[in-house]
């Protein structure tokens, strides 16, 4: 076979692109369902006291929500003013003390929801059943912020969909033109396997086989690129882990190596037809 060609760095770079474009996109399709589920459930709602409650009666309010089949299980956490104010304090170095003023906080609830049963109905109901009891002075969520996450996931699925289709498009343009490089320079040694009877199958294999090859270097670049950038964001959110299928992540990675494979053999397969046909020595 012949040796590489410094030309065939540029079909392995496009192809490694494409790649990497199509390795984000599975990324987003097949964990995007478990990261709004994730960032749903980290949504929090907040159950504000009336000042004058006691430490039995927060008890009792607490076991109640828990009861509620919105409720996410373990997730709900009483916080006193006074802790509230301290937080205050340290992120913005306040002390309401030193002012001469009343803690104008209140003793809160804070809780998450599941995330099948997190929406605006749902929530209003919930607020609605929890200030029937005098005790409870408001019910604060957010429920924009959910619309705005599943809009966003939406977006970036396009998005990552588009490029991934125009980087493939790419690809194969370059590495047509690629291929039409290589073949012209071995015109005379491709005219010398026809005059001695050489099959057009025969001329094909050694550029095909070489795209094989070019198409395993594109899927480990490729794939190194997603691991990376998977690591580097585990790190910046530990959390993620979590809601990572390492299974569905190995047969993405699979089918990457087999997508770049692909790319480059048909490809080029088809390039070589097409310039032998097109083409008389």
């Amino acid at each position: 076979m012949e040796s590489f060609k410094p030309k065939y760095l540029y079909s392995i770079i496009s192809v490694a692109i494409s790649l990497t474009m199509l390795g984000l996109f599975g990324l987003v399709i097949l964990h995007g369902r478990q990261l709004v589920q994730y960032t749903k459930e980290k949504v929090n709602i907040i159950v504000e006291i009336r000042n004058g409650t006691n430490e039995a009666e927060i008890q009792d309010i607490l076991a109640y929500i828990q009861t509620q089949p919105i409720v996410k299980q373990n997730s709900l956490e009483y916080v006193s003013k006074d802790q509230a104010m301290d937080l205050i304090a340290k992120d913005f170095g306040l002390e309401v003390s030193t002012l001469g003023m009343a803690n104008p906080l209140f003793d809160i609830i804070v809780f998450n929801a599941k995330s099948d049963q997190l929406s605006a109905i749902n929530l209003l109901k919930l607020k609605k059943e929890l200030k029937k009891d005098i005790r409870i002075a408001n019910v604060i969520y957010e429920t924009e912020l959910i619309e705005k996450i599943n809009k966003n996931i939406t977006n970036v699925t396009y998005i990552a969909a588009a490029a991934s289709l125009l980087m493939i498009f790419i690809a194969i343009i370059l590495i047509n033109y690629t291929i039409r490089l290589v073949i012209y320079g071995d015109r005379k040694l491709i005219y010398n396997k026809e005059l001695v009877g050489a099959s057009w199958s025969f001329i094909r294999r050694p550029y095909v086989v070489r795209a094989i090859l070019n198409g395993l270097w594109s899927s480990i670049i490729a794939i190194t690129i997603v691991v990376g950038l998977l690591y580097l964001a585990n790190k910046s959110i530990p959390d993620l882990e979590s809601i990572q299928d390492f299974t569905t992540f190995a047969i993405l990675l699979c089918s990457l190596v087999v997508m770049g494979v692909g790319i480059s053999g048909t490809a080029t397969y088809v390039a070589v037809n097409k310039f032998l046909k097109n083409t008389s020595f």
